[in-house]
């Protein structure tokens, strides 16, 4: 963050959503920050393990300041990094991400928090994408958001990720958070056409039956009766986290205590079924 009347700048620590952020570190800016004048703010990521977040003056180079946090997550609300300004204002005039992540890719992941793997965070590199893109060397974007839906991908794919990524497969792993069948089925139907269009191969991904009453779990076994019947190719998760593999029942063990999220284990078995139905993609 940067502070424009303390004239600091700053990281917070890990925080969620429904709380006030905590200060890891602040420091202050050894140049004024002045009303009118043009200043560049960059956050980087390096080596996956330090946050580099800096402010410079544009037109004065000596005029630059920032603060660095050794942990990942520094910085990050339920799996987002995210950026503010504690007090004050701005205009902003550009804005430019840089990745990565490969352009022209084997595999594109569209999801959930199952993908961006929040919920399991000190082992992110255990969930099933994870596995899947190490297994393909690497080749391999992911695209998730804790409590994204199928109208949130939809977005990301009109706006910007069809421009940014030209993968061979496409996997769409999103119902987990919809609880309008119609509406899902219309999303999911103009993400496939727009991926079609574009010459890019349909991987679907069913959803699986949780222990959390939050989630609409008969919605999404007819979520998954469409995914069944669509033609289209599918790793089948509702069947590996369900009792006796029936898709349909319950079972316990499978989840975290919040009932919505799998535990490493099943994050394991989610990445062995996905090496037998998936088989194509290595």
């Amino acid at each position: 963050y940067v502070d424009f009347e303390k004239n600091t700048i700053g990281i917070y620590k890990r925080f969620q959503a429904d709380q006030e952020p905590e200060v890891l570190m602040e420091k202050e800016i050894p140049f004024e920050l002045k009303a009118t004048k043009k200043y560049k703010i960059v956050s980087d990521l390096k080596d996956g393990s330090v946050v580099k977040y800096s402010i410079s003056s544009l037109g004065n180079p000596w005029n630059t300041c920032s603060v660095e946090a050794t942990t990942a997550d520094a910085g990050v609300g339920w799996g987002i990094r995210e950026y503010n300004i504690k007090k004050g204002s701005i205009s902003v005039e550009s804005f430019e991400n840089y990745s990565t992540q490969p352009s022209k890719a084997t595999l594109l992941a569209i999801g959930d928090s199952y993908i961006e793997g929040n919920s399991i965070y000190q082992n992110k590199s255990l969930r099933y994408i994870y596995k899947i893109k190490e297994k393909l060397n690497g080749n391999l974007v992911i695209n998730g958001q804790g409590g994204a839906n199928s109208t949130d991908a939809l977005m990301w794919v009109t706006d910007y990720l069809t421009d940014i990524c030209e993968p061979t497969y496409v996997m769409i792993a999103l119902g987990m958070n919809d609880t309008n069948y119609e509406l899902w089925v219309k999303n999911i139907e103009a993400m496939l056409r727009i991926f079609e269009q574009k010459n890019i191969i349909p991987i679907l991904v069913t959803i699986p039956v949780v222990p959390s009453e939050l989630c609409a779990n008969e919605v999404h076994i007819e979520m998954n009766k469409w995914i069944y019947n669509s033609g289209y190719r599918y790793l089948d998760i509702a069947k590996e986290l369900s009792d006796n593999q029936d898709g349909i029942t319950v079972k316990e063990e499978f989840w975290l205590p919040d009932g919505i999220h799998p535990t490493v284990e099943s994050h394991k078995r989610i990445y062995e079924r996905a090496l037998k139905e998936l088989e194509f993609l290595f």
